[in-house]
C-alpha cells in the first residue's frame, strides 16, 4: 500500500497523548501458529475465574508479539496479552505475574477489524516523523515489539460479540530535546 500524505497524515486531534503509570499485571504467553488465540484464551479464562468485573473493574489489558518474528530462525513469534491486577492478587500458572514500567505513549485508536500494520504506519510517519515535540522512544533490544503495545478497549465486554472491539496501538514516546 502507498504511503499517501494527504490521506495518512494524523494530527494531534487523532493521536492522544496518555500516561500509563506502573502497574502489576497477569501476563498470558504463547509462542506458535497464530499465538494470538491461545495467548487471549488463557488470559480470558482468568479474567473470568478472577471475576476481574467485579474484583478490579478499572483493569486495562495489553498485548504485544513476543518475539517479534523476526527474532526466531523459524519465523514464528509469539504473542503476550497483559491485564492489570492488584498487586496482591495471586496468578495461576501458566500466567505469570509480572511488574510493568509505564510511561508516555502515542495513542492511535483502530477496530480490531483493521489492519494494524496500517495503523501503525500511520502513527509513525503520519505523526510520529514530522512531530516538532515528540520522538519515539522505543526499547533498542527490538525485542517484544521494541516496547509497542495493543491496548484491547472494552476487555470485560470481550465476550459480547456485539460489543466494538477497538484496540490502541501505544507507542512510547518521549520530549525531543
Amino acid at each position: 500500500m502507498m504511503f499517501s500524505k494527504k490521506k495518512e497524515k494524523l494530527t494531534d486531534r487523532d493521536v492522544r497523548i496518555l500516561y500509563l503509570p506502573p502497574a502489576t499485571v497477569a501476563a498470558a504467553h504463547y509462542i506458535g501458529d497464530g499465538p494470538e488465540g491461545p495467548s487471549s484464551e488463557m488470559l480470558h479464562d482468568f479474567i473470568k475465574k478472577a471475576d476481574i468485573a467485579n474484583t478490579y473493574p478499572a483493569a486495562r489489558c495489553f498485548g504485544f508479539n513476543h518475539p517479534n518474528p523476526d527474532m526466531r530462525e523459524d519465523g514464528k513469534y509469539g504473542y503476550e496479552f497483559q491485564v492489570t491486577i492488584p498487586d496482591d492478587m495471586e496468578v495461576p500458572a501458566p500466567l505469570v505475574k509480572k511488574r510493568i514500567e509505564g510511561g508516555f505513549y502515542a495513542a492511535y485508536m483502530i477496530l480490531m477489524d483493521e489492519i494494524a500494520g496500517i495503523g501503525w504506519n500511520r502513527l509513525f510517519k503520519g505523526w510520529l516523523e514530522t512531530h516538532d515535540v515528540w520522538e519515539g522512544n522505543l526499547s533498542p533490544t527490538g525485542e517484544n515489539m521494541n516496547g509497542l503495545l495493543e491496548e484491547h478497549l472494552n476487555i470485560l465486554q470481550w465476550t459480547n460479540n456485539d460489543f466494538p472491539q477497538q484496540v490502541d496501538l501505544l507507542l512510547p514516546i518521549k520530549r525531543k530535546p
